[in-house]
């Protein structure tokens, strides 16, 4: 939505410097998700799993990963 919105207002645009800017965006977006699993595991084990909660389970249920 930023690329976008710097078009409308003129901004030219430099495809290597929206595809650098993705991946630094991606890769923490990513990173957080991923420490969010491991810091959480030990509460994961005991949580009821709902549509809205629960988080992934992944780490109780494969705990070698």
């Amino acid at each position: 939505l930023g690329a976008l919105f710097a078009l409308v207002i003129g901004a030219s645009f430099d495809v290597y410097k929206f595809v650098l800017g993705y991946a630094i965006v991606f890769t923490s977006v990513l990173a957080t998700g991923y420490t969010n699993n491991y810091y959480d595991a030990s509460l994961d084990k005991f949580a009821t799993q709902t549509a809205f909660s629960g988080g992934s389970d992944i780490l109780s249920k494969k705990p070698e990963l």
